[in-house]
């Protein structure tokens, strides 16, 4: 984790404007520790036109002034995140490999949805990694896709890459199915993209409601555009289209998604009708109000027949396929890749960083003018540090 107490001695030496801003953006994000924002979604609002770059291209882990990749507007507004729920650790009672079968060829591959979606947090995962994970898996021949998804939610970005990716892969006739053990927001979001649903004991699925934080204050979009409503219709066409299509591709109403995500929508459930967002009659259950936002557990996906129940990943796993598990094995480094370059690139940040602030020390054996050349080693290096890990986090 990167130590911003390290950084403030370094800020005001940069020459160049740049690199002040790398460093003050870094000690403001990582400064209050990764744990501290794992497993949110981060979405940087757009700043107009109507291209997807614009609109959900989100992820708000970027200097403030610099230039997005998708276009050329500079990023400098408040970043939006979706609140986090979960943990970031290792999935429980998943092996990579999965159960097999004797007599059975492996037809299915497990790929771990572990951490914040997009690299929100110091365990994550990228659409890049997610796509270099399925271009094993269409090398392996294996037409049956588990992901096992344990994450608060994430990018905005990050999260409609994958789903494109996971719906493309479904037209293309494999069979995508998501075993959830903890999908909040942006995950929430993916699993909506799945064939299929097995829930783990104590699973949630949900709450993707959008909020707005300059990382001091933090408000509802709603909130936040209130006395714009042209804008936040706007929005809210353009970001939902998406979760809304993921629904009618798996048989979902559409009406699922817009529960998780705003405030005044509503679903009730009927028996022999299914989910409306009007109560058909007596025997509808209300599962979302006007004054809340959907989050369903394990017991009301079952219900409702969502998902199917599953006590561990490995009975999830019984029942989709025969599992490859040296594929599996690999699909648990490649999903990891990224974040854990993140990670190497955050401790090196901080040693050049120790470094530099021993060398500014008073009282030193050495003369000012080795320690003078010492600092600027410490802080050419701790610039192109900083940059490598400013371009690895704009990674959707």
């Amino acid at each position: 984790m990167v130590n911003s107490a390290n950084y403030g001695a370094i800020v005001p030496r940069f020459k160049h404007k740049r690199l002040r801003l790398l460093v003050a953006f870094t000690a403001l994000t990582f400064g209050f520790g990764a744990a501290h924002v794992q497993s949110n979604q981060v979405h940087r609002p757009f700043a107009g036109g109507t291209s997807g770059s614009d609109l959900s291209s989100e992820v708000g882990i970027r200097p403030v002034g610099s230039k997005s990749q998708e276009g050329d507007h500079p990023s400098c507004a408040p970043s939006v995140i979706v609140a986090p729920f979960g943990s970031s650790q290792s999935p429980s009672g998943a092996k990579p490999g999965g159960a097999g079968s004797k007599g059975r060829s492996a037809d299915s591959v497990l790929i771990p949805l572990v951490g914040s979606v997009g690299l929100c947090s110091d365990v994550g995962f990228t659409a890049k990694d997610f796509n270099n994970c399925i271009t094993q898996v269409e090398k392996s021949g294996c037409k049956k896709i588990a992901l096992h998804i344990k994450s608060g939610g994430g990018r905005v970005d990050t999260k409609e890459a994958i789903q494109h990716t996971v719906l493309g892969l479904r037209a293309k006739g494999y069979r995508v199915v998501a075993i959830i053990e903890d999908a909040g927001s942006a995950a929430a979001l993916i699993a909506l993209a799945c064939d299929e649903w097995y829930a783990l004991p104590g699973a949630r699925l949900g709450a993707a409601a959008t909020v707005l934080s300059d990382g001091e204050h933090t408000i509802s979009f709603e909130k936040a555009l209130e006395q714009d409503p042209t804008l936040k219709a706007k929005y809210q066409s353009f970001a939902s289209a998406k979760d809304a299509e993921a629904c009618r591709a798996t048989g979902r109403p559409p009406e699922l998604a817009a529960a998780m995500k705003e405030k005044k929508a509503t679903l009730f459930y009927t028996p022999d009708i299914g989910f409306t967002s009007l109560r058909q009659n007596g025997s509808s259950i209300e599962l979302d109000s006007d004054e809340t936002i959907l989050t369903l557990t394990t017991t009301q996906l079952v219900d409702y027949k969502l998902a199917k129940p599953a006590a561990t990943v490995e009975e999830a796993q019984n029942e989709i396929g025969v599992f490859d598990e040296a594929v599996s094995k690999k699909m648990a480094t490649t999903i990891q890749k990224m974040s854990k370059e993140v990670a190497s690139l955050m401790t090196a940040c901080d040693k050049l960083a120790a470094e530099y602030k021993r060398h500014s020390l008073p009282g030193s054996r050495q003369s000012e003018a080795r320690r003078e050349r010492m600092r600027d080693e410490a802080e050419q290096k701790f610039g192109k540090k900083l940059e490598d890990l400013v371009q690895l986090l704009n990674t959707p």
